[in-house]
């Protein structure tokens, strides 16, 4: 059902993608997100009692529909009273499913440490810090993790808003073990600390690991767009609400930038056929596929930056236009980026979707007011952001009475996490190939 409602040829036409595009924005709305999530609720009771794992999912289904108001609150109460069955029945069967060799790479590629253990024999004297980005599902089937928790402080960095997951949840298997979750939307956070669990919420995410280095302004640059959105082909980053604002603005001298790249079932062929419906498609330039060089290049061309979704994993394309030094724009009611880096007159505002034409004209020409990398170097640069995890994994190891008399390096997402400024501040660390083979369980060994 799926594959012909996502025909590659069939949302071409811009009605039709319009449509499954309106469907999708009113997915959100907060009557049906309620009805759906009591739907969710009530087959969740049902299934629970001869199907536990399937139960435990659609609760966590939808909860993550909800993150809110009473029936969320009352969710979170039934998973915390159904954790331990789910312990005792499904653990298992998340951590014995196969890894095949290209998880296991982009596991690699997702994983640094950042501060080794320090050994005395075989036993541990001080744990090390590895960080996990995404991949939590891979972590899990790939290794022992109650031995890596001996050895280890673990930091785990969703790619996804929403985290009444059940491979986040298995983490709560090992209750002496503070996992710190990095949650920067109020809505995740409040679920970790209302599940009185082992997971430990930061309120750091993708928006505080951006490099200055590479996303920075550029002396000599025009200001050739208006306005920018850095976002992929899908529905979900909903190009159409933008082509609407500018439509309403009936200026055809107001010049957009379109940065993204095909993902899910959007591609360029089919953004491009709804900015024509709409009469908007002179002016806007395309790019697709850009190096995040080409894409600061754009930024530092542009006024404002743009996001206008409704829910995020953890954005980051606004943060890089602050590094350059591009106010940045975002939905209200958007779920998943952190609101509290919005500084009114500094980095940018929130506004409601109805106020996004005036909003565009004002930026148009008040956009030299405001100074957001200054305010992005002191607050979400990746030095900033390791201290605050720093001193929070400090924090954690000295209410357990362990040591700590070396702090984490730095580290950056470009996109992938990588050592700030380069790898020479990891010198001597164990390799993420050296870290599988000594944690790998017995079983996923070739």
């Amino acid at each position: 059902m799926n594959r012909l409602i996502n025909n590659p040829k069939l949302l071409e036409y811009p009605l039709y993608n319009l449509a499954l595009r309106f469907a999708f924005d009113w997915s959100y709305h907060p009557f049906a997100r309620v009805a759906l999530s009591t739907m969710l609720l009530t087959f969740a009771h049902i299934r629970q009692a001869y199907d536990v794992c399937q139960g435990f999912r659609l609760l966590c289904t939808a909860h993550r529909l909800l993150k809110k108001g009473f029936l969320a609150t009352r969710e979170v109460q039934i998973i915390r009273k159904w954790l331990p069955v789910w312990h005792e029945r499904c653990v298992n069967f998340l951590e014995s499913r196969p890894v095949s060799e290209k998880e296991i790479h982009y596991f690699k590629v997702r994983a640094l440490v950042l501060k080794p253990p320090v050994f005395s024999g075989c036993e541990v004297v001080e744990k090390g810090v590895l960080l996990i980005f995404g991949e939590i599902d891979v972590l899990i089937r790939l290794l022992d993790v109650a031995r890596l928790l001996r050895d280890y402080w673990l930091v785990l960095e969703p790619g996804s808003a929403g985290y009444a997951l059940p491979s986040l949840l298995y983490f709560t298997v090992f209750p002496d073990e503070p996992v710190v979750v990095m949650a920067p939307a109020f809505e995740d956070r409040k679920f970790l600390a209302d599940l009185k669990s082992n997971l430990v919420c930061s309120s750091l995410g993708a928006s505080d690991w951006v490099n200055p280095k590479i996303f920075r302004p550029l002396a000599n640059v025009p200001k050739v767009y208006d306005a920018v959105m850095v976002a992929y082909w899908g529905r979900v980053k909903r190009h159409h609400v933008l082509f609407s604002a500018l439509r309403v603005l009936r200026d055809k001298s107001y010049k957009v930038a379109l940065v993204g790249f095909p993902w899910d079932e959007g591609t360029l062929t089919q953004v491009q056929n709804l900015a024509t419906w709409y009469g908007v498609r002179e002016q806007i330039d395309f790019y697709e596929r850009l190096k995040p060089e080409g894409v600061n290049l754009v930024l530092n061309q542009s006024k404002v930056n743009l996001l206008l979704s409704l829910k995020e994993g953890a954005n980051r394309t606004l943060f890089e236009g602050m590094f350059a030094g591009v106010p940045a724009v975002l939905i209200a009611n958007n779920i998943g980026v952190n609101k509290e880096h919005f500084v009114p007159g500094v980095t940018g505002c929130l506004i409601k979707e109805s106020e996004l034409p005036e909003t565009l004209r004002w930026f148009r020409e008040h956009y030299r007011e405001f100074s957001p990398r200054e305010w992005a170097l002191r607050h979400i640069s990746p030095e900033a952001s390791t201290k605050k995890l720093n001193d929070q994994l400090k924090t954690i190891s000295a209410s357990l009475g362990l040591p700590w008399d070396r702090d984490i390096v730095p580290k950056c997402n470009a996109p992938e996490p990588m050592y700030y400024p380069d790898s020479s501040v990891a010198a001597g660390f164990p390799t993420m190939s050296e870290v599988i083979d000594k944690y790998r369980r017995d079983y996923q060994r070739a």
